[in-house]
């Protein structure tokens, strides 16, 4: 059950290296900059069980937003240039109150929670 520790911008520019199963978790941040520390979850087994420890250990450490890779890399597709500059700011755009990460996003969609009740 590896968590591993990056940098945004380096997740951002590595995109398609990460299993599209994998979750980034973030910090709860007014913007996000290149330098924002976050975690790879990657499941190993693919169990509830397995996700649901990863989620745990997540939040534990204070990152409560999560997106998955695969949707992250859609707004990585977006980007007029596939630098760290220009991802940072696609991500951001993405992540700005009712636009499409900001509604993926665990902590602000509970409908995108593993914890939800219906």
């Amino acid at each position: 059950m590896p968590l591993t520790f990056h940098n945004l911008g380096f997740v951002l520019s590595h995109i398609y290296e990460f299993p599209r199963w994998c979750a980034v978790y973030l910090p709860t941040v007014d913007r996000y900059e290149a330098d924002t520390q976050c975690i790879v979850a990657v499941p190993t087994t693919h169990s509830e069980a397995e996700e649901d420890t990863l989620h745990r250990l997540c939040l534990a450490h204070g990152f409560k937003n999560w997106l998955n890779i695969a949707v992250i890399s859609d707004t990585c597709d977006d980007a007029a240039d596939q630098t760290e500059p220009a991802l940072i700011a696609v991500f951001n755009q993405d992540c700005r109150e009712g636009e499409w990460l900001w509604r993926m996003m665990d902590f602000r969609n509970p409908d995108s929670s593993p914890y939800r009740t219906s």
